[in-house]
Parts: structure tokens; C-alpha cells; sequence
């Protein structure tokens, strides 16, 4: 029923009910400006205040002006508060019996003064303020050892934190793995990026902000990557191995001669060794199957393998190749652009061009004929493939020419009758007694010789029977032996000798022999020659008494003589030792001009 005031209906002054009241609707009621306050939507009560946070919230003290005695247990989910007459406060519900809540007594005590220390329960009634364990508001501070059972975290982010295991230490950040560190009994070891992910490792110092660099993504590592003033050295139990700075790089710095340096190829060892001890650098140490390349910017320049050493192996006109020496800068040269090889050149004309003289100690081989030519290219002298000379000078040569002089150069000319001969002859008589040697004794010498032999044996030195050398002076070779000189440079074919001898007994024949020796300009006549055997003619057998006998010989070896050389003829009887009788000879030497 509504009031007779309408919906809302206000009250000054004075109001008694005699029975129920009763507030329907849903407006709050509010008695005495927020004295008592029913906050209809909430279905809460308060005491002065308008905005009740519980069923029933009291801006203000509560008394108990009414002591009581030990209620009863109330059913489930309710319970007294209530004082009695010692003046205690109690609570009693259906789960906890009568409870006094004054009964704290004079409360925790505590031991220590640190300013921020931090409170741990020592027993029941008392606390100990830590001194190595402080908090002033943001920053706990620990002046000790931390133990944690296996994780550390950081605050609201799981997945950062470090974690400790038996033996073993993880920090993750992010969920990466960065660093893991594990003792086992079989090897000690620290990982970075245990899960191999794309995490660079960066070491820093004071001028490099990539001393040390591990580039994961690009699966490089660094040292210097910022290319600053960074040196970097590498130690063995000697000294620095290694050593790279701003200069460049250095193997075995201080120079031990116990540092080798060695790289491996897969079937060679020392397919590059340095020897320090020896001073001695190696390539294919081992003489393995390695090939070694050295290339320019156009390809390989030198290739040193099984088959050989090769120079240009891709046939690069621009890959020259030059040698100098101590005052030439192409001693040798090779122009790949020209196919042309030059000594003591820059610029060679032919396939093979040297500046400066030549010496060969063997022979000069020309392949199928050839053709020695002076620079304009005109031939001086022509070979055929046999091994004739078929042209010398501007002229070839007609049949039965011969080369002459005509007093500036060589010219070809008549031969003028066939070959040309020199001969030497001499006739005379000589006696001979012993196997000493004998000669003719053309001028009388000492008081008594005869005039027309004589023995020579004491006027030579260094002699034996059958020796092919002696030394005997220009004076006695002249007064007893030389037979004659030798005008041009020659070589003496065969020799001839016809001779009469009487009967003497003797069980061999004579040995003829020929001589000849070198003098020099300005020989003195006491001064000693080397006479060396040219040839010799031996019959041989048992001659017959005064009988007449005539033998050749063919002279092939050591038969050279030089223009001036001196010839000489000598006999001698090597096996009998007795005679008496003089011997009559005519000797002829037959020459060619060389």
C-alpha cells in the first residue's frame, strides 16, 4: 500500500512505529545523514558511510558493552564475537572452538640493528635481524652465499634464468641456450650455443669492438673484425708462434730453431714445411702426388706436379717469364706473346736470340740440316741433312773447289789438282847396341860423335823402354833427333820406312818411333820440351842377315799437330842387348792439312 505521502515521504522531527517496518522497493535508505545506510543494490549495510564494502562495514569503533558468558558451538559457517567478564575478546565458530584474540602477549622479539636488515625466524619468540642480507625497498642486497635448489628466474619472465643441475650449469636468456657448463669424468667442457642456433659470439676490448667475432649466421669466426691496432699472438712452449699486427704476420717471431710450421694436405704431411732448425723451406716435403700451383691474374702461372715443372700451363700471351742477374734485368727472358726466348735480351727476333758470346763444350746439333746466319739473315754456312757442308760465305761451292783466302774473306776457288799432301823424308844410318833409344845425329856435338849416330838416352829424362813420353831439351832434339816441323796445322796419316841391316844376331826387330812437341815464342834452346808419341812402325819377328826391309804403319790417335810442332824420329831394339852393326833407313811421313 502506498503512503497516503506518496512514494517518497520525508520525516521531520520525531517518528515511533508500533510494530513493523518494512522497506520494499529497490532505493536505499539513509537514516541521519550516513548514520545507518542501506545500500539496496549491494545488499550492504553501513555505518557511517554511504558505501558499504562488506554485508555490514563500520566507519568507526565497535563496542561490546555487554559482557557474556561461552556461547555455545553455532552451526556450520557461523560464529560469535563477544567479550566476557575478564574483559577479553573471544571468537568462537562451528571449526574453531573459543579462541582468545587478545592472547599475543608482549610479542616477537629480535636480535641485531642492521639498517634494512632482513628479519629470519630464529624461534617462536624470537627473530634475528641478518646483517649480510638487507632490503631497502627495491634492491635486496646478499653479503654471502646463495644456494637455490635449481632455478633462478627472472622476475615475470620464464624463460630467462639460470639453472643448476648436478655438475652442470645452464643460462638461458629468451629461451636460448647461450652457455652451458658441464662437469663429467670423461671431459670437462664449457659450450656456448649449446642449441646451435644463429647466436654471435663478441668479444670486445678497449679500441675493438670485435677483438674475437663468431659471425654463426655466416658460420665465420674473426679476430680483429673491425681491422683496428689490434695485435694478436698465439704462444707454445717456447715463445710466439704466430704473430699479427698492424705490419703483417709473423711465423716464429723470436726465431727458434725448434718452431717448425707445417700444413697438411690428405695424402701428404708436409706437403708445406718450414724447417726452422735447418733454415729450409719445403714444398712436397715427402715427394708425394701434390701438386703445387702459383697463379697471377690472368691463371696458373707455375705448375710443379708428377709430370714436370710447366711455366704458362693455359699458353698466355701476357705470361712472360724472366730471370735476372746482378746487372741485367733479362738475363734470360721468355715473351709468350712473341713465342720468341731471349738471353741477355728484351726483345727477341728469333725463337732463340743471345746478346754476348757463346761457349759450347760439346756439340752443336742442327735437327735435319740447318743454316748459321748473320743478322740480316743471310747464311754463312749451310749443312745439309747428312751432315755436309754445303755452303760456306755468299757462294755455294762448284765441284772440286776448294776454300781459299783471298785476303779479307773465305772464297770458294779451284782445287787446283786433288788432294794435298805434306811429306817429310830423311835417310841416314844408326847403330844400335841396347834397348836405348837412338837417333841421327846429324851434327857432330862433342869431340868424337860420330857424325851420323849416336845415342840419345842420355840427353832424355823421364824415359822407360816402350814409354810414349820424355822430356829432353830444343838443343839436343835438334843435334840428334828432329827430323822436321810441321808449317801448318795437320794430321799425319801413315809413315813408311825402308832399311838395310846387317847380320847381328838379334832376336827382334827395331822399333821405330815417332815424336812430337809443342815449343813456344821465345823458347829457350836449354829449355826442356814434353815429346809424346805419335806412332811407331815394328816389323816384328827375326830379321835376316843384310837383308833389305820395308814397312808401313797407320797412324789414327793423338796424330794432331799444330802449326810449329817439331817431329822427331828415334829407334830402339826393347829385347836384344847386343849389335854392332850400323843400320841404313829412309823415312817418309805422309800428312794432310787439317
Amino acid at each position: 500500500m502506498v503512503s497516503e505521502y506518496g512514494a517518497n515521504a520525508g520525516v521531520s522531527g520525531s517518528l515511533s512505529v508500533s510494530g513493523s517496518v518494512t522497506f520494499k522497493g529497490d532505493s536505499d535508505v539513509d537514516v541521519d545523514s550516513n548514520t545507518f545506510y542501506v545500500d539496496a543494490s549491494e545488499n550492504s549495510v553501513g555505518i557511517g558511510t554511504t558505501a558499504p564494502i562488506a554485508s555490514l562495514d563500520v566507519a568507526g569503533k565497535i563496542a561490546i558493552s555487554s559482557e557474556s558468558s561461552t556461547p555455545s558451538q553455532p552451526a556450520d559457517g557461523k560464529g560469535y564475537l563477544y567479550t566476557k567478564t575478564d574483559g577479553k575478546l573471544y571468537w568462537r565458530s562451528y571449526d574453531l572452538g573459543e579462541t582468545d584474540l587478545t592472547a599475543a602477549g608482549s610479542g616477537i622479539s629480535h636480535d641485531g640493528s642492521t639498517a634494512d636488515g632482513v628479519l629470519t625466524y630464529k624461534d617462536s619468540d624470537e627473530a634475528t635481524v641478518e646483517s649480510n642480507l638487507t632490503f631497502d625497498g627495491s634492491t635486496l642486497t646478499i653479503a654471502g652465499n646463495v644456494k637455490a635448489n635449481e632455478y633462478i628466474y627472472h622476475n615475470d619472465d620464464v624463460d630467462t634464468f639460470i639453472r643448476f643441475q648436478d655438475d652442470d650449469i645452464v643460462i638461458e636468456a629468451g629461451g636460448v641456450n647461450f652457455i652451458k657448463m658441464t662437469e663429467d669424468g670423461s671431459q670437462d667442457k664449457i659450450m656456448f650455443n649449446n642449441s646451435g642456433l644463429d647466436v654471435d659470439f663478441i668479444v670486445k676490448s678497449p679500441d675493438e669492438s670485435k677483438a674475437l667475432y663468431l659471425n654463426s649466421g655466416n658460420e665465420v669466426f674473426h679476430i680483429n673484425h673491425g681491422e683496428s691496432n689490434f695485435t694478436t699472438k698465439i704462444h707454445n712452449t717456447d715463445a710466439v708462434v704466430l704473430w699479427i699486427d698492424s705490419t703483417g704476420v709473423v711465423f716464429n717471431e723470436d726465431s727458434h730453431d725448434d718452431v717448425d710450421f707445417r700444413i697438411e694436405t690428405a695424402n701428404e704431411d708436409e706437403a708445406f714445411f718450414v724447417d726452422g732448425s735447418a733454415d729450409t723451406i719445403y714444398i712436397n716435403k715427402g715427394k708425394s702426388s701434390v701438386t703445387t700451383v702459383i697463379k697471377n691474374t690472368n691463371e696458373e702461372a707455375i705448375r710443379v706436379g708428377a709430370a714436370g715443372i710447366i711455366f704458362n700451363e693455359y699458353s698466355h700471351a701476357s705470361m712472360d717469364f724472366r730471370v735476372e742477374s746482378d746487372n741485367n734485368t733479362h738475363m734470360l727472358f721468355m715473351d709468350a706473346g712473341e713465342d720468341k726466348i731471349g738471353i741477355n735480351t728484351s726483345s727477341p727476333s728469333t725463337q732463340l736470340h743471345m746478346t754476348g758470346d757463346l761457349t759450347v763444350g760439346g756439340d752443336i746439333i742442327l735437327d735435319d740440316g740447318g743454316s748459321i746466319k748473320e743478322a740480316g739473315g743471310t747464311a754463312a754456312v749451310t749443312i745439309d741433312g747428312s751432315g755436309h757442308v754445303t755452303k760456306i760465305g755468299q757462294d755455294s761451292p762448284s765441284s772440286d773447289e776448294v776454300l781459299t783466302w783471298d785476303g779479307s774473306k773465305a772464297v770458294w776457288s779451284a782445287a787446283g789438282g786433288g788432294n794435298e799432301y805434306y811429306h817429310i823424308t830423311l835417310s841416314g844410318r844408326v847403330k844400335n847396341t841396347n834397348g836405348n833409344l837412338f837417333g841421327h845425329a846429324a851434327y857432330p856435338y862433342n869431340a868424337g860423335d860420330s857424325d851420323w849416330t849416336t845415342s840419345i838416352s842420355s840427353f832424355v829424362s823421364n824415359w822407360t823402354s816402350g814409354g810414349t813420353t820424355f822430356d829432353a831439351n830444343y838443343r839436343d832434339a835438334i843435334l840428334y833427333w828432329t827430323i822436321g816441323v810441321a808449317p801448318a796445322a795437320m794430321s799425319l796419316n801413315s809413315a813408311r820406312i825402308a832399311y838395310y841391316m846387317a847380320n847381328d844376331d838379334m832376336a827382334d826387330d827395331y822399333i821405330w818411333e815417332m815424336w812430337k812437341a809443342t815449343p813456344t815464342s821465345g823458347t829457350g834452346y836449354t829449355t826442356s820440351l814434353e815429346w809424346t808419341r805419335v806412332g811407331y812402325i815394328d816389323l816384328g819377328g827375326d830379321p835376316s842377315a843384310e837383308t833389305f826391309y820395308a814397312a808401313t804403319g797407320s797412324i789414327t790417335a793423338g796424330n794432331s799437330l799444330a802449326a810449329g810442332d817439331l817431329i822427331g824420329l828415334t829407334v830402339h831394339n826393347p829385347g836384344d842387348t847386343y849389335t854392332s852393326k850400323y843400320h841404313g833407313y829412309h823415312l817418309v811421313l805422309r800428312f794432310t792439312y787439317s
